[in-house]
């Protein structure tokens, strides 16, 4: 697999969980400039994952503080999509950043499980 991608773009983005449509429509656009041969249900899965790794920068990152702001950049090429969240906020002890044990359902805590299940790898750079 080649590191080289045919379209590159970042954008910044208030932190706040009303600009995660915009930003999820960000994303869709990237990937149909980098010509990327993407289905209708991975484009689904992305944006689940966007908006949960969006969300999570808004609300454990930035603890919903306003006038946050984060970067996305996103790197397509015909067999490899790559995302980059970028924030400035908390920095979480990575030992406990982990999914949860879906035998405790809970309405909320779902995210991580949700991020593996749609990504092929995810990770955290602190």
């Amino acid at each position: 697999m080649s590191d080289t991608f045919d379209f590159v773009e970042t954008r910044t983005f208030s932190a706040e969980m009303s600009v995660i449509q915009g930003a999820t429509d960000f994303m869709a656009a990237c990937i149909a400039k980098g010509n990327s041969n993407v289905d209708d249900g991975t484009i689904f899965e992305l944006r689940l994952t966007l908006t949960e790794v969006f969300a999570n920068i808004v609300e454990h990152a930035y603890r919903n503080a306003h006038g946050k702001e984060m970067s996305m950049t996103i790197k397509v090429s015909p067999e490899l999509l790559e995302f980059n969240f970028e924030d400035s906020g908390y920095r979480p002890d990575p030992a406990i950043l982990k999914s949860r044990d879906l035998e405790d359902y809970q309405e909320r805590g779902l995210g991580l499980f949700l991020i593996s299940r749609c990504m092929d790898r995810f990770q955290y750079y602190f």
